[in-house]
C-alpha cells in the first residue's frame, strides 16, 4: 500500500495533532492503553479493565507497517491517544483505540477515526471493521455516532471470523456483550 498521504495532519481548531506513530511511542501507547482501561473499572467492568494490552511486539509491527497513528497535544508536544489498525481480510480493522482519560470527551478519538477512515479511503478500501463491547458508552455507540453500522454475520471475512473466535475463547463476550461494526468508504 502507499505511505500514508498526511505525515502529520492538523486542524487550526484543535490541539492537537495525528501522524503516524515513530518507535519512540511504543511506550507512550502501552501507558495511553492502561490509563484509559481505567474507565472499565470505573464502569464496573473490572474484568475488562483485567485484560492485558496490547504487546509491545504487536505495536512496533503497527508502527513497522505504518498502522498506528499518534494524537499529539500541540502544547506541549505530548502523545495523548493512538489509533491501532491491522488488515484483515483485505480491509482495514481498527485493533485499539485509546486515548488518556484527562483528553477525553475533547475530540481526540473522534478524529483519530477521521484519520483512519480518510486514510483508509485514499488507499481505495471499501470498509474499516472493528469489535468493541454493545453497551460501553465510550464504545458501539461512540463508534455509530461516527457512522458505523453493524457488521452482517454474511459480510465476516475468514479472519474476522478467527478473530470473533479468539475473542470467545478469552472470555471478551462474558464481560460484557460484543458486536461487530463497520465504516462502508
Amino acid at each position: 500500500m502507499s505511505e500514508d498521504p498526511a505525515p502529520r495532519e492538523t486542524d487550526s481548531e484543535l490541539p492537537f495533532v495525528i501522524e503516524p506513530a515513530t518507535l519512540e511511542d511504543v511506550e507512550a501507547c502501552c501507558l495511553i492503553e492502561c490509563e484509559a482501561a481505567r474507565a472499565y473499572r470505573d464502569a464496573g467492568l473490572e474484568a475488562a479493565y483485567a485484560l492485558p494490552g496490547v504487546p509491545r511486539a504487536a505495536i512496533r509491527q503497527a508502527i513497522a507497517d505504518r498502522m498506528l497513528w499518534m494524537a499529539r497535544w500541540q502544547a506541549p508536544d505530548m502523545p495523548v491517544g493512538f489509533a491501532l489498525a491491522r488488515y484483515i481480510d483485505g480491509q482495514v480493522h481498527l485493533h485499539e483505540l485509546d486515548v488518556l482519560p484527562l483528553f477525553q470527551r475533547q475530540g481526540v478519538g473522534r478524529a483519530l477515526v477521521r484519520h483512519l477512515l480518510g486514510w483508509a479511503h485514499q488507499e481505495g478500501l471499501s470498509r474499516v471493521t472493528l469489535l468493541t463491547f454493545q453497551d460501553v458508552p465510550w464504545n458501539a455507540p461512540f463508534y455509530r455516532r461516527l457512522g458505523f453500522e453493524t457488521l452482517a454475520e454474511t459480510e465476516r471475512g475468514p479472519q474476522f471470523i478467527r478473530l470473533v473466535r479468539h475473542e470467545h475463547m478469552i472470555g471478551l463476550p462474558e464481560i460484557a456483550p460484543r458486536v461487530a461494526l463497520m465504516f462502508r468508504l
